[in-house]
């Protein structure tokens, strides 16, 4: 409790702080003004450019300017400011899932889809090994992210679960930015994008390198053997973005290499330098054509590849190379109507050497989605996706809701919408001595409601939004082999909101609770079977002083982890899992503003802070289940950096 209260005392005084100053303009603080920062478009729901207000889905929006208020060296480090995010780590995956609403299917991140510029970034062995994009994506490239809450299959297939996050790149226009950093636990990095203009052709390139010798954790293992190692990273990233007239093309190449503790499961084998090492290519060529002032047509082609290396007592390497072809339509008839259908064909190959066989897969859809307005203040919505995946039978995944204006600044949403999530090749084809794939597996189906209240005017955002969902046919290991088997139910609700009382502070929270289990075949109950925590509050001040002085505080607070059965008994007690809090801040100082000087480029020197009050963060070993707890995040880490604008 007094973790927690010194964290919002800390937060407090900033706020109050802001209010002491004198009235600024509102370009000093945000490059927006506050009626689009409170308004921001966001496409990712239905494919076209809306108000979150009017789309359907629960939507969360982080701002490029909300990143350099707050800070954020990763992806990872960002998502954990949405409603309710939390990332998390395993033994074999370190910082690779991201997780919505108390969902956690295991080491991979299948229940989350990430999207490059509304482009599916997904490897098919896994279905789900993030960690290089969300470690290695140059933070400075990105534009905004757009995060669904729930699912978003009708839409974007396979993956679009718990939650879809779209990072949406810069283009030519925006400004160029370089940011080189040192920091805690030898961390050393540079950051930059460059951005092109000229009339119809734009340009954006990023580049980011992030090395660091880590943060020292001693653990014990699965096998009673007790050791020392450092959480070492090397992150790479490339992002490149060109547009001309109607053609588009992205992409993104992301590597990283990172310590683990053990392979598969979490034991040390006496041998130093266990790594796994990742890399993600995503490529898409776009063309939009605007066949009439009522009629669009997108044909997109996606290459996403993946390469993967585990190196310690044995060597393990893998890779896939899946191709995307879709075409999609816009058509809006009338005023009133807004119609989006296309089609798709996934194509997966890969092998993971000694374990999964060289295969050659297909996945096909196809889709349909409709919003309508009888009258002004309701929006209608229905639609659905057909999915036919290779030696499973066709599935069908509808959407429905309704959007209601009471007034000007009042809504709400009623949203029933399902997901899917296919097999991939580690489930249905894995031949080893202790794991047996299953080529029957079906896809895990979610059914999910949510009824969303939303108030907004000029100066304040609130949204509280309740959501029930189940999930049926889980794909889960059963004597060594994977099947189909059980259910999920949860439920829970979300608090969030955005407040700008003047143009220098800038306030954000959210608080979200949920609680699950697991229905088995038999009838037997596990309550709160995902392990992940009840709460979730998160709060964040950024405040502007008139002298180019900038201060981000953030904090999340996480209450404790569940524990599972036979938790109690297992070796490896490497210290409690207990609540724990995130606090970090973000001190800007524009040199420029500062010395008043006249200088097109603006400098600009940072201090950005994480885990400032140095809280032993330990987790449940939620993957394997093999030790009682393992390290979850860093002690307090400290990192300057020097940023030019130009």
């Amino acid at each position: 409790m007094k973790r927690i209260l010194l964290a919002s005392c800390l937060m407090l005084q900033c706020y109050l702080v802001g209010f002491a100053q004198e009235e600024m303009s509102i370009d000093t603080l945000y490059s927006l003004s506050l009626e689009e920062l409170m308004n921001m478009n966001i496409v990712t729901a239905s494919k076209v450019a809306e108000r979150a207000s009017d789309a359907p889905g629960i939507i969360s929006t982080i701002s490029a300017r909300e990143i350099e208020q707050f800070g954020g060296l990763s992806l990872a480090e960002i998502l954990e400011r949405v409603t309710g995010v939390i990332n998390v780590s395993t033994n074999s995956n370190p910082q690779n899932i991201v997780s919505f609403r108390g969902d956690l299917s295991g080491e991979s991140n299948n229940h989350t889809l990430l999207l490059i510029n509304g482009r599916p970034n997904r490897e098919s062995i896994y279905g789900g090994l993030d960690y290089a994009v969300l470690l290695g994506i140059p933070v400075t490239a990105i534009e905004r992210i757009e995060v669904i809450r729930g699912p978003g299959s009708v839409l974007y297939g396979s993956n679009a679960f718990s939650g879809v996050v779209n990072i949406i790149l810069k283009k030519g226009g925006d400004q160029n930015k370089v940011s080189t950093y040192l920091g805690s636990f030898g961390g050393a990095g540079v950051d930059g994008s460059v951005n092109i203009d000229r009339g119809d052709i734009n340009v954006m390139i990023g580049y980011k390198k992030f090395e660091e010798k880590g943060w020292s954790f001693t653990a014990t293992d699965a096998m009673g053997a007790k050791d020392t190692a450092n959480y070492e990273e090397n992150n790479n990233g490339l992002a490149f973005r060109v547009g001309y007239k109607g053609l588009t093309i992205n992409s993104l190449i992301t590597e990283s290499t990172q310590t683990i503790f053990g392979f598969g499961s979490p034991v040390w084998f006496n041998l130093p330098g266990k790594t796994t090492f990742s890399r993600r290519v995503s490529t898409d060529i776009g063309y939009e054509l605007k066949i009439s002032e009522k009629v669009t047509t997108k044909v997109n082609a996606t290459l996403n590849s993946f390469n993967l290396k585990l190196t310690g007592p044995a060597v393990a390497s893998g890779n896939s190379d899946d191709i995307i072809l879709e075409v999609s339509n816009f058509i809006r008839p009338t005023d009133k109507w807004n119609i989006v259908f296309g089609a798709s064909g996934y194509k997966q190959t890969g092998e993971l050497v000694g374990s999964v066989p060289k295969y050659n897969k297909g996945w096909y859809n196809g889709y349909v989605q409709a919003d309508y307005r009888p009258v002004a203040p309701l929006k209608l919505i229905g639609g659905l996706q057909v999915n036919k995946i290779q030696g499973v039978d066709v599935n069908v995944v509808p959407r429905v809701g309704a959007i209601y204006n009471f007034t000007k600044s009042l809504g709400t949403k009623i949203l029933y919408g399902q997901a899917f999530r296919a097999a991939y090749a580690i489930e249905t084809d894995i031949k080893s001595d202790v794991i047996v794939g299953n080529p029957n597996l079906t896809p895990e189906i979610l059914k999910n409601l949510d009824v969303q209240v939303f108030y907004s005017i000029t100066k304040l955002e609130l949204a509280a939004t309740y959501f029930d969902n189940r999930k049926e046919d889980n794909i889960t290991r059963l004597h060594g082999k994977f099947v189909n088997a059980g259910r999920n139910e949860a439920h829970g609700f979300e608090l969030e909101g955005k407040y700008v009382p003047s143009a220098r502070v800038y306030v954000n929270g959210s608080y979200a609770y949920q609680t699950n289990k697991l229905v088995a075949d038999d009838g037997t109950i596990t309550e709160h079977a995902s392990l992940m925590p009840n709460h979730v509050a998160k709060l964040g001040v950024g405040f502007q002083a008139r002298q180019g002085l900038s201060l981000g505080l953030y904090n999340m607070y996480v209450s404790k982890f569940h524990s599972f059965t036979g938790q109690e008994a297992l070796p490896g007690h490497n210290g409690e899992t207990k609540s724990y809090n995130t606090l970090s801040a973000n001190i800007n100082l524009s040199i420029p503003k500062i010395f008043t000087l006249n200088m097109q480029e603006e400098i600009i020197l940072s201090v950005y802070g994480t885990n400032l009050l140095d809280e032993k963060i330990n987790i449940p070993d939620v993957a394997s289940r093999m030790v009682y707890s393992m390290p979850g995040k860093s002690g307090r880490a400290i990192y300057v950096s020097a940023i030019v604008k130009f």
